[in-house]
């Protein structure tokens, strides 16, 4: 869980697009998920919240565990350059800058390199979002150990109370 930066967007209707994405409206995309989430694991359970920052330019993720007090991962999704990005400081990766490209009804966002010598990183190199309804998101993450990627899926669910609305 501690690589929630995955998150598969099914959850909006009508998400294929035609012809190239458009940053701004894949940002309004994960603005749609503001609020708290919450995974059961069994290994415990892990919250995920979105919040509008930066006069609603940006949304910032926050991953914590159940006490909710250590935030374990911050991802923040903004537009640059007509084409959203997250960033993502914490977890297995110390700062990456992923681009997204909508496949299907899924939010990918992969790692790219500013220049095309940059060598790919070890640890996370990719995430995706899709959700299935208002309340479910699975949150996707690639990590790589330099000969082979993993992916791993969490399964989000908006909290009943939710604390930031």
């Amino acid at each position: 869980m501690s690589r929630l930066l995955s998150l598969s967007l099914s959850l909006l209707a009508g998400m294929s697009l035609a012809g190239p994405a458009d940053g701004s409206a894949l940002l309004a995309r994960v603005k749609k998920l503001e609020g708290t989430w919450k995974s059961e694991r069994a290994d415990g359970s892990t919250y995920a919240a979105f919040k509008l920052v930066g006069s609603g330019d940006a949304v910032l993720l926050t991953v914590t565990d159940a006490d909710r007090t250590k935030v374990r991962a911050a991802t923040i999704f903004f537009v640059d350059g007509g084409e959203l990005y997250a960033s993502q400081v914490g977890g297995p990766s110390p700062m990456l800058r992923l681009k997204a490209r909508l496949d299907g009804e899924t939010l990918r966002f992969d790692w790219q390199g500013k220049d095309p010598k940059d060598v790919r990183p070890v640890g996370i190199v990719g995430v995706s979002l899709a959700a299935k309804g208002a309340d479910v998101v699975t949150h996707g993450t690639v990590t790589s150990d330099g000969a082979k990627d993993t992916t791993a899926q969490v399964v989000l669910n908006r909290e009943a109370m939710d604390v930031l609305r």
